[in-house]
């Protein structure tokens, strides 16, 4: 089965294949209208986590009896946080497997463990830059592209110790390393 998310329609779609071809399109998953779906993550055993851009949240999906359904939703922003905010990308820590997520508003990076069927938030590191579009992690470290601010951050994750560092590099939009950024440890 293919999902692929759609921000305008505020929906998740599936797609099954059908002698090698893409089968018609059913509504795999409705988001709240105006949230925006931005990413869609496999967790592995059928279980997947969205971010949504225009309402900033991440939900913990799963799929059953050929459903998508909602176990949790949180906000990708700490609770506190009042001003706007747009859900930008979505990846793995690879060591623990932890969601990591950028915050465009907020300008950080998230950290949120799944526990049963609930989100955890981790924690929250400043971006040092604004509009965080894009990171890679490698070694307990995130290379974050903040966008707006044209600048490449170097930063410990949230809960990780560790220098940061930031370097000029206007017009970057995105960050390729090894391991892959969407590489975790596989679901037991």
């Amino acid at each position: 089965m293919l999902f692929h998310v759609d921000l305008g329609l505020d929906r998740v779609f599936a797609y099954r294949t059908e002698g090698g071809w893409l089968g018609t399109a059913e509504v795999a998953f409705a988001a709240p209208e105006g949230s925006g779906p931005r990413h869609l993550m496999s967790l592995g055993g059928g279980r997947y986590i969205l971010l949504t851009e225009l309402s900033a949240e991440l939900f913990l999906l799963e799929q059953r009896d050929g459903r998508v359904v909602e176990l949790a939703r949180l906000g990708a922003a700490p609770p506190l946080f009042g001003g706007d905010n747009l859900g930008g990308h979505l990846s793995r820590d690879p060591a623990s497997g932890d969601i990591l997520l950028t915050n465009r508003g907020h300008d950080s990076l998230a950290r949120f463990g799944v526990e049963g069927d609930a989100l955890v938030p981790r924690g929250w590191v400043p971006s040092l830059g604004h509009h965080p579009r894009h990171f890679t992690v490698h070694d307990g470290k995130a290379l974050i592209i903040n966008e707006k601010s044209g600048n490449v951050a170097l930063v410990p994750l949230p809960g990780e110790e560790g220098e940061s560092a930031v370097l000029a590099v206007p017009g970057a939009a995105f960050a390729i390393g090894e391991p892959s950024p969407t590489a975790g440890p596989s679901p037991a």
